[in-house]
């Protein structure tokens, strides 16, 4: 994909399909501007701080479609479609889609009492190898975990695991794809 990239004809079809022109202006500080005047940056801040549902998933984010009941102590309380409750960082009122990343989420075999507010219970859906890491689907949740951790944890097909991520791993958006802040 990198060496297509390169390709100016590939790169102009990509653009004009996602709506998203790619330029540099450093070599070092590659940017992507989505739907022009809407978000810049580079990878890694387009990662932290996405404006949008659009942008959340084009940089690696699940979305979780809920809407937001209420906010108090700082935190969004969120009632997923899927019945779980979402807790949020963001401030947010309505229909909402939630964005966490794989990465921020982990897997254990019960709900620990630390820093993460967010729990999924389910069983394990599916897993997928992807070399030395493993994507695993809890409930409505993907996690990419380390292949050692799944081996530690004996992860298989049906087996009840419990994802947990910090709130302030959350992006909440309006479900039009607008930011929900409020």
């Amino acid at each position: 994909m990198k060496a297509r990239l390169s390709d100016p004809g590939f790169r102009r079809k990509l653009q004009v399909g996602l709506g998203i022109l790619f330029g540099v202006g450093q070599p070092e500080r590659p940017e992507a501007l989505f739907e022009p005047g809407i978000q810049a940056g580079t990878p890694a801040e387009l990662v932290s701080r996405p404006v949008d549902s659009f942008v959340a998933t084009f940089t690696g984010a699940m979305l979780l479609s809920g809407y937001a009941i209420g906010t108090s102590d700082g935190l969004t309380e969120v009632v997923l479609e899927s019945g779980d409750t979402a807790w949020s960082a963001d401030e947010a009122a309505g229909p909402v889609n939630v964005a966490v990343y794989p990465w921020d989420v982990s897997l254990g075999p019960a709900v620990e009492q630390d820093s993460r507010l967010n729990h999924v219970t389910a069983p394990v859906a599916s897993i997928a190898p992807l070399g030395s890491r493993v994507r695993v689907q809890v409930g409505p949740v993907v996690a990419e975990i380390t292949a050692a951790s799944a081996e530690r944890l004996e992860l298989r097909p049906g087996l009840v695991v419990t994802a947990s991520f910090k709130a302030t791993a959350t992006r909440v958006f309006a479900s039009n794809g607008a930011s929900a802040g409020g």
